[in-house]
């Protein structure tokens, strides 16, 4: 399954990252996306995620990567058991629970 996340923007729309896994699920009550089985993601700026699961917050722009999160930019590499990102302040939190 496909989804793509965007910002919402008065007068045109943009996609910022490309969703894909083997399940997704949208509660609208959170404005959430719920992902599962082999999270991929694509951002717009050339990011690129893997996990086994993922909690998108469409609210306030955030996402959770758990289970062997994976992330990659050019030839940088981050390797975790969970990564928050928060898309609007650019800040990725690694939480690596064997050290």
């Amino acid at each position: 399954m496909c989804v793509l996340g965007a910002t919402a923007l008065p007068a045109e729309a943009r996609v910022t990252y490309d969703l894909r896994a083997g399940g997704v699920a949208f509660f609208a009550d959170a404005v959430a996306l719920v992902a599962h089985d082999r999270v991929r993601i694509a951002f717009a700026n050339g990011l690129q995620a893997e996990a086994d699961g993922a909690y998108a917050d469409l609210t306030h722009n955030r996402i959770v990567l758990a289970g062997h999160a994976k992330l990659r930019i050019g030839t940088r590499t981050a390797s975790a058991d969970a990564a928050a990102l928060d898309l609007d302040g650019g800040r990725i939190d690694l939480l690596d629970a064997s050290q």
